[in-house]
């Protein structure tokens, strides 16, 4: 098993990264990112929109956990289309890979996209986002 994790520099992906490597050990897990990390096998992406990498970089990858994508720290950033386009374009670019092993991908989302906060949310939960 080979995990592809995005978003392990931020609150939700840092506290994936280390249950991901006490569960499956350290040579289990890569992490793409915008920043090196320490301790854990990374690979740093150009942009957004183009990571500058192989296409068949991540063939050995049988599992993606999708927890990277921007975050709105105030309304202003909320309703910035492009900061926001960012994830879009993000997502986009990390599907382009081939991923011959791929097995499962999973995609975290925030809690803003979904209608009903109040009911318990789940694949079938009616989504509408808070901003844009």
């Amino acid at each position: 098993m080979r995990i592809l994790l995005t978003g392990a520099s931020g609150f939700v992906g840092g506290y994936l990264l280390t249950s991901l490597i006490e569960t499956f050990g350290q040579d289990s897990v890569v992490v793409l990112t915008s920043k090196q990390l320490f301790d854990v096998d990374c690979v740093v992406y150009k942009s957004v929109d183009d990571f500058g990498l192989d296409k068949n970089q991540f063939d050995d990858v049988t599992h993606i956990i999708h927890a990277g994508a921007f975050i709105p720290k105030d309304s202003q950033q909320a309703n910035s289309i492009n900061l926001c386009n960012g994830n879009i374009e993000y997502t986009k670019e990390l599907l382009s890979f081939s991923y011959s092993s791929l097995v499962r991908f999973i995609n975290i989302s925030s809690i803003d996209v979904y209608k009903n906060k109040d009911a318990p949310i789940s694949e079938e939960s009616e989504i509408k986002p808070m901003s844009l």
